[in-house]
């Protein structure tokens, strides 16, 4: 016998998970993979690292279906990151933000308005920094403020130089509602740096979620891999060498929400197409 039994069939070739992929926040859909957070190097890592427990039985002699139950569940995406942005270190360093020497005025927590149910336009300041805004809407009936995910096919988009913000169709804030956002602008002074600080940790740290978008050999769609509602709590370590360029991990850990604590905090989404 010249070959031995294998996995191997003809449609091998078009199963494969191909190359580094990307990294994308606030993914949406196979449509809008929402923003690229940046170039890497040596490629990236998802895990799902979930703890499956024993029940101990008097007696038993072994593990036994329907005596198994979920005890931890730990998801992470490490993407390891050549570039350097502002936008990257904010992300690196969780509840970290960035002042511009001078020229840039950090606004947060800003009330925009309520909503009556069909206004679609709010408005913050002129000259938005990009990247820096985080828009809210909180139910007029109480309740957490939800943290909206920008993009033609999510809640909104913006207009940066004039920092108009125009809800979509469906994600129109409802009568009463109100409508809040933090966020950075150009004063116009002259100014040569930003300059990064840590700060405490709040719900606005957190991001909608996090994927790593590769190629999936055979599919028109590409495969995504999600962490939601994740935070970088790794901290930032960067190590420099002679006639080579930094790269630096930034881990995103994905977070339970309390009001529903039994959701695991991550998706694959398989394309069809």
């Amino acid at each position: 016998m010249d070959i031995g039994l294998s996995g191997l069939s003809a449609g091998t070739g078009s199963r494969l998970v191909l190359d580094s992929g990307a990294v994308y926040r606030n993914f949406v859909s196979m449509d809008n993979l929402g923003t690229l957070v940046g170039a890497t190097r040596g490629g990236n890592q998802y895990k799902v690292d979930r703890t499956i427990r024993e029940v101990a039985v008097d007696g038993g002699l072994g593990k036994y279906k329907g005596l198994r139950r979920r005890s931890a569940v730990a998801v992470e995406l490490v993407a390891n990151m050549l570039e350097f942005t502002v936008e990257n270190m904010l992300l690196s360093l969780a509840g970290s933000i960035a002042t511009h020497n001078g020229a840039i005025t950090t606004v947060e927590g800003c009330y925009l308005g309520d909503g009556t149910g069909d206004q679609a336009t709010f408005t913050m300041h002129t000259n938005v920094i990009a990247g820096s805004h985080r828009v809210y809407v909180s139910p007029a009936a109480g309740g957490d403020p939800v943290l909206q995910v920008e993009g033609g096919a999510a809640d909104y988009t913006v207009v940066l130089s004039t920092g108009v913000i125009t809800f979509n169709a469906g994600s129109l804030p409802a009568d009463g509602d109100h409508v809040t956002a933090s966020y950075q602008y150009d004063t116009g002074g002259s100014a040569s740096a930003y300059i990064i600080r840590g700060g405490p940790i709040t719900d606005a740290s957190y991001l909608t979620n996090v994927a790593l978008v590769t190629t999936l050999s055979g599919k028109t769609d590409p495969i995504a891999f999600v962490v939601l509602n994740p935070l970088s709590d790794a901290g930032f370590d960067l190590k420099t060498a002679d006639k080579d360029e930094a790269v630096h991990a930034v881990t995103f850990s994905g977070h339970f929400l309390l009001s529903a604590p039994g959701d695991e905090p991550w998706e694959v989404w398989h394309p069809d197409a």
